[in-house]
C-alpha cells in the first residue's frame, strides 16, 4: 500500500503548512498509485463520481424529484459488483496505445471546435462555449464500425 494514500484522508493532509484548508481531493498522477487506488474499491469508491459541483437549491431538487429525474448509472459511478465486468469490456478501448492512436484526431476535432467558436464570436459577438466546444459532435479516429468502441465514425 502506498504510504501517501494512507494519510490522504486525514485531517492533517487537508491542511497546508500555512494553516489554510486544502482541496479535499487527492490528485494522482503516478501510475503505481493509480493502480493501487483501482485495486482498493472499498477505500476509493466511485459512487460519488457524478456529484454535482454546485449544490442544487431546494426548489430545483423538488422539480427534478417531481419528474423522477435521476442520473443514469454509468461506469464512472458504479460501485456495484458489475463494475469489474463492465470495466473489462471497455478497458481495451482505453489502453495507452489506443488512446495515443486517437490523439491526432481528437486534437484535430478540438481545434476545429475552437475555430468554430472563434468564427461564431467574430460573426455575432457572442458564443456559448458549452455548445460550441464541449457539445461539439463526438467523433473518433475509427475508420470503421468494427474498430470503433462507441459506433462513431470518422468523417
Amino acid at each position: 500500500m502506498n504510504p501517501a494514500l494512507t494519510a490522504a484522508g486525514s485531517a492533517e493532509a487537508r491542511v497546508e503548512s500555512s494553516g489554510h484548508a486544502r482541496c479535499p481531493y487527492l490528485v494522482v498522477r503516478d501510475p503505481e498509485v493509480v493502480r493501487d487506488i483501482l485495486h482498493r474499491p472499498a477505500d476509493f469508491s466511485p459512487a460519488n463520481a457524478l456529484i454535482a459541483v454546485t449544490p442544487l437549491a431546494g426548489p430545483a431538487l423538488r422539480v427534478l424529484q417531481r419528474v423522477r429525474f435521476a442520473l443514469p448509472p454509468v461506469l464512472a459511478s458504479n460501485d456495484t459488483d458489475t463494475h469489474a465486468g463492465i470495466r473489462k469490456v471497455v478497458a481495451g478501448f482505453f489502453t495507452p496505445a489506443t488512446v495515443a492512436a486517437m490523439e491526432p484526431r481528437i486534437r484535430e476535432l478540438a481545434q476545429e471546435a475552437a475555430r468554430n467558436a472563434v468564427n461564431q464570436l467574430d460573426s455575432s459577438g457572442q458564443v456559448d462555449l458549452v455548445q460550441a466546444v464541449a457539445a461539439f459532435p463526438r467523433q473518433s479516429s475509427c475508420s470503421n464500425s468494427s474498430d470503433c468502441p462507441f459506433g462513431i465514425l470518422r468523417p
